[in-house]
């Protein structure tokens, strides 16, 4: 069974959308759309959705993947063979504070 962070739908609004922005989930939309990641994507690669869920992410309209680690980066290509998926693939680290203590 799928996790439901494997697929995304998106409702459209009044609103022009240029690009959808999904985290850990594979949008069905015709618009661009880019996804950001922690693990691997789809995340269960044993899933009856796993091919539908990998020709989404080497279609057209996918325009980027963001992997928040190297190790993402890794276990996102296990199992691809794939130029066009490496080609959409960068790694991007969250930005946040360190927080030091003293002992």
């Amino acid at each position: 069974m799928p996790r439901s962070s494997d697929l995304a739908t998106w409702q459209p609004t009044l609103e022009p959308h240029q690009v959808i922005h999904c985290f850990n989930q594979i949008p069905i939309t015709r618009k661009p759309w880019i996804v950001t990641f922690e693990q691997a994507l789809p995340y269960d690669r044993d899933s009856w959705l796993t091919p539908f869920l990998t020709q989404r992410l080497l279609s057209d309209n996918c325009a980027k993947l963001i992997a928040i680690s190297d190790y993402a980066k890794l276990k996102f290509l296990q199992g691809f063979d794939s130029q066009s998926l490496s080609k959409k693939l960068e790694v991007v680290h969250p930005n946040f504070p360190i927080r030091a203590t003293h002992l």
